[in-house]
């Protein structure tokens, strides 16, 4: 599959690392938040409780983002270089005519 260059991928790819940028500081922030929090009251608790939740929703962001970063990585590197769509395009059909290969041999093994 041939990709023509997009002028979005560049902004695309900025926005997405000005993002993963800004979640790892409210990430680190919340840490040190959570971290340095006296509990001695109902409120303190309380309190204790929503920052860990906080913390706990901030940690699954942060991995959405690494799952995307390989996604948006793959598309910036089609997008920008011809070659390696192609190069990617072989090597997908030579990974999955491995994969047939290795299926059958592996079923006639005892």
């Amino acid at each position: 599959m041939m990709t023509d260059a997009s002028p979005a991928t560049p902004t695309i790819t900025g926005k997405f690392q000005s993002v993963c940028d800004l979640v790892a500081d409210f990430s680190a922030d919340l840490g040190q938040m959570h971290g340095s929090m006296p509990v001695h009251n109902d409120a303190s608790r309380v309190m204790f409780s929503s920052l860990s939740r906080i913390t706990a929703y901030a940690d699954q962001v942060q991995l959405i983002l690494t799952l995307m970063r390989e996604d948006i990585r793959v598309i910036d590197e089609l997008v920008s270089d011809p070659m390696t769509a192609a190069l990617m395009g072989q090597m997908e059909r030579s990974f999955y005519g491995l994969l047939r290969t290795s299926q059958t041999a592996a079923s006639n093994v005892h």
